[in-house]
């Protein structure tokens, strides 16, 4: 919780949202403690699901650059993944448009 001007915000599990963004096999060998990442991320995708808070998986060019991790793919089996082919722009409004109408499942 962060207080603002003597204020508690608080996160609202009605306007929360989990994205996980392009944990894909080829990227995987280029990121600091990869490997820790991937755990910490399947942490916070069982927490969302026990929460009920929908999760939304991406992925960049997935010809190029491989799937996403299977540990993260067993967990995410039946969500909603997009994938991004175009560019980052573009794929920032399609990304914006679904988090605001929530168009995913939980």
């Amino acid at each position: 919780m962060k207080q603002v001007k003597g204020k508690t915000r608080r996160i609202l599990r009605a306007k929360a949202a989990l994205v996980v963004i392009d944990i894909q096999e080829r990227l995987l060998p280029a990121i600091f403690e990869g490997e820790r990442m991937v755990q910490n991320t399947v942490r916070l995708i069982k927490g969302a699901r026990v929460l009920g808070i929908p999760v939304l998986v991406t992925e960049q060019y997935k010809k190029g650059l491989g799937a996403t991790t299977p540990a993260i793919a067993a967990e995410i089996e039946g969500l909603m993944q997009m994938e991004k082919i175009a560019s980052a722009h573009a794929a920032r409004q399609v990304l914006t448009r679904r988090l605001r109408r929530r168009k995913f499942r939980t």
